[in-house]
């Protein structure tokens, strides 16, 4: 899903020449190259602004490392940070909408979390539930952990 969540961020930014992105690409390098697992994508300007930072799955650590190996790439340039996981899909203009959201912080370093929402992966159709999600347990695995899945706000104020 790396690929299309890459292509969906671009298409759906308001100011797209503002994102950078830095990909963090586990793959296996015995089975061949990670652009067999991550095509390029179809917007060359789009792919001029991706990093992309090869690990083997042997050598990786999880994601904390690779957010980890991520964040050191930040430049004096980067304003803001946005961390994804590679399924994801985004409302439109979602880039001036976080800016405006962090403004509306009464903070000198805000911080916006969410859980993303479930989407079609099979759709191009953007998602029209602009609601928040909450974590909320949602029961125990065979293995007695406890799992957790995104409910949405019943409604924003």
């Amino acid at each position: 899903e790396t690929e299309r969540t890459l292509q969906h961020l671009f298409a759906t930014a308001k100011n797209p020449k503002r994102v950078r992105v830095v990909v963090v690409q586990q793959y296996d390098c015995l089975e061949g190259s990670d652009d067999d697992l991550v095509g390029r994508l179809y917007n060359h300007e789009a792919e001029a602004r991706v990093t992309r930072i090869r690990v083997d799955f042997r050598d990786a650590n999880g994601p904390c490392p690779a957010r980890a190996c991520a964040l050191r790439r930040l430049t004096d340039e980067d304003d803001f940070v946005l961390q994804i996981d590679s399924h994801t899909r985004f409302r439109s203009h979602w880039d001036a909408y976080l800016i405006d959201q962090l403004a509306k912080c009464d903070s000198k370093e805000p911080v916006l979390t969410a859980y993303p929402a479930d989407y079609d992966k099979d759709s191009a159709a953007l998602p029209s539930d602009v609601r928040p999600t909450l974590l909320v347990p949602s029961g125990f695995d065979k293995d007695g952990v406890l799992r957790i899945k995104g409910r949405r706000l019943a409604r924003v104020h």
